[in-house]
C-alpha cells in the first residue's frame, strides 16, 4: 500500500510541474539589444550612433515594456574656465510594445512606431516602410540590432 501511495503522490507531482511548463509563456524578443545597423531598400549602413560616454540600446521588457538610450557626446562652452569641453547627454524613451501576428507595435515613443519583428540567430530585426526622402516612394527600411 505504502508504495501505491508514493507512486500516486510522484505521479502527481509530475503532472503538475508539466502543467506549469506548458503554460509558461515565453517571450523570445525579450532583452537587451544594440543597435548594430540599419538597412535602407537592400543597402547597409552601420550604426554610428554609439558615443564615447555609453551604448546606446534598446531593452525589450519581458512584461511588454522598453525603454531606448540615446547617449550623445556633445562639445559645450564653459564660460568658467573659458574652454570647451566633452559632455555626455542621455535620452530616454519609454512606453510600452506589442507584439501580435509578428508585428511590433511602440506606443508613448517617439521614435517609430514599429513594424515587421523576427529574429535571426542572436540578431532582432524589425522592418518598417516609409518614404524617406519625401519624394512619393516607399522605402524598406531594416532595423538590426544584436544582443
Amino acid at each position: 500500500m505504502k508504495k501505491i501511495v508514493i507512486s500516486v503522490l510522484a505521479i502527481t507531482a509530475f503532472s503538475f510541474v508539466s502543467c506549469e511548463d506548458e503554460d509558461a509563456v515565453v517571450n523570445e524578443f525579450a532583452g537587451k539589444w544594440i543597435p548594430l545597423k540599419t538597412v535602407i531598400n537592400g543597402e547597409e549602413h552601420p550604426y554610428a550612433g554609439h558615443a564615447s560616454c555609453g551604448q546606446d540600446f534598446m531593452l525589450l521588457n519581458e512584461y511588454l515594456s522598453f525603454e531606448m538610450k540615446d547617449f550623445q557626446d556633445m562639445e559645450v562652452f564653459n564660460p568658467e574656465t573659458n574652454q570647451i569641453e566633452s559632455v555626455c547627454t542621455e535620452q530616454n524613451f519609454t512606453g510600452s510594445y506589442r507584439i501580435l501576428n509578428n508585428q511590433i507595435t511602440f506606443y508613448g515613443s517617439n521614435l517609430f512606431s514599429g513594424g515587421e519583428i523576427s529574429l535571426n540567430n542572436d540578431q532582432l530585426h524589425i522592418k518598417t516602410f516609409t518614404d524617406l526622402e519625401n519624394d512619393g516612394n516607399t522605402d524598406e527600411i531594416i532595423y538590426v540590432y544584436r544582443k
